[in-house]
């Protein structure tokens, strides 16, 4: 059970490394007790298998567990459609982490599927998350993510 003491609660800053690119995508991510989580993507992303090589992405819902010490598991859906609103698929991200209460960030490992409305999966992603909490006292600190966070 989630408590409401544990360190991941709260709102974060985020930003996914997939593995030998050179991009980074982005997204605020609210940890609340229970253990529901939402996510807010950019909600224009370049993607280019979408016919318009973009594709516009709502709110990820989802779900986090504790599964150690400051450890967690995490996992959230948001669809995603074209200019025209026409459904292209869900994206599903998963990812296990490591919060340092101390410094107040995130660090672990993520995938990322993306799956038209049929189920087939037509992109995939692997990568490093990284993250910042933010704060009612300083929420300007979250606005750069700092280079010494290592990935566990």
């Amino acid at each position: 059970m989630t408590s409401q003491l544990h360190p991941g609660i709260g709102s974060w800053r985020i930003d996914l490394y997939p593995d030998d690119q050179p991009s980074v995508n982005h997204a605020l991510v609210a940890f609340l007790a229970g253990g529901v989580l939402v996510a807010s993507p950019p909600p224009v992303e370049p993607f280019p298998p979408a016919e318009e090589g973009a594709v516009y992405v709502g709110t990820g819902l989802g779900a986090w567990q504790e599964t150690g010490d400051d450890e967690i598991e995490l996992g959230f859906v948001a669809q995603s459609t074209d200019s025209k609103g026409t459904l292209l698929g869900f994206g599903s991200v998963h990812a296990t982490g490591r919060f340092d209460p101390e410094t107040g960030t995130i660090s672990g490992r993520y995938h990322f599927e993306e799956a038209g409305p049929g189920e087939t999966v037509f992109a995939t992603e692997d990568g490093t998350v990284r993250g910042i909490r933010i704060t009612a006292s300083s929420p300007e600190r979250s606005r750069y993510l700092p280079t010494l966070v290592a990935a566990s």
